[in-house]
């Protein structure tokens, strides 16, 4: 015979899984008009730029150092508009432990405007069948913020007002405007050093924070890889310099544009090269500047 107890306890169960999953609802759509709000905010602190050309004009890169000239020429076209703003929808792998293996699915779309530099990257990452962490990094009126939470109800990260979170963010920006690759043309601010035939450095300066990259170009003229000895790592004991880089594949033309569809992140950790996330793009779009008479 069944206790007296036992179906009162299912139906008390049962409320609290009902209450857990409307909490979960409430908590996921907060988090969705959280992002909408941020992705508003970044397109409206961005300025357009009408008393200047909004075209590429190959003529212009002569002064660039070799390796950067041929980058351009290899992946634009003389003649095309610039990009205001772009869309990029990626899955991959995120590995959960610096130290070790524990690659974890996700999906994530990423908004960014070009003048001033600025991003929303929103990621789902699939720990167990029915089990994501939210995560949201941004960069929006020159500050950045990272947000991470499990299920968007308990959260596990909350950074924001640091420079270090800042100045990372920028230099993540900058690493990634190879998927735009008019971001990194001199009219947009990035400032390009010679190092040798294949190989130059990029820095970009916003406000206060100033990102600094190192790029290494194929012969072709493709960016194979980003790096730099110093970027901002947050560890238990605070923030930490480390040296981090990514590597770039599998180009696509997009628009007109010769654009990387494939990325590999990683930090170096005492010597050792340490993946911690891998990125595929599944689409892409582009909002591009009106053309300016020269």
């Amino acid at each position: 015979m069944m206790p007296r107890w036992l179906p009162f306890a299912a139906s008390a169960l049962g409320a609290a899984a009902l209450a857990t999953v409307g909490l979960i609802g409430v908590a996921m759509r907060r988090w969705q008009l959280e992002t909408e709000h941020l992705v508003k905010r970044l397109a409206l602190t961005s300025e357009p730029e009408l008393d200047r050309a909004q075209t590429v004009s190959f003529e212009a890169l002569a002064s660039l150092p070799p390796p950067v000239e041929r980058y351009f020429r290899s992946v634009l076209r003389d003649g095309q508009p610039f990009i205001r703003a772009a869309r990029i929808v990626q899955a991959g792998q995120f590995n959960m432990k610096m130290d070790g293996n524990d690659w974890r699915p996700y999906q994530a779309t990423q908004f960014y405007h070009l003048s001033p530099p600025g991003y929303v990257w929103d990621a789902r990452v699939r720990l167990a069948p029915i089990l994501d962490v939210l995560v949201r990094d941004a960069y929006v009126a020159r500050h950045a913020t990272m947000r991470g939470a499990l299920m968007a109800v308990v959260a596990v990260v909350n950074e924001h007002d640091r420079p270090e979170l800042d100045e990372g963010a920028l230099q993540r920006y900058l690493a990634e405007a190879a998927m735009f690759p008019t971001a990194l043309l001199p009219e947009r601010g990035v400032v390009w050093s010679p190092i040798d035939e294949n190989h130059a450095t990029a820095s970009l300066t916003d406000g206060a924070t100033t990102a600094c990259l190192d790029f290494a170009f194929a012969a072709t003229g493709e960016i194979l890889g980003v790096s730099t000895a110093r970027r901002w790592r947050a560890e238990k004991s605070g923030y930490v310099i480390g040296a981090w880089g990514g590597r770039y594949g599998r180009y696509e033309v997009r628009n007109g544009m010769r654009v990387p569809s494939e990325a590999d992140v990683y930090w170096n950790v005492d010597g050792r090269r340490c993946s911690y996330i891998t990125i595929r793009v599944t689409d892409a779009s582009f909002e591009f500047e009106p053309a300016v008479s020269r």
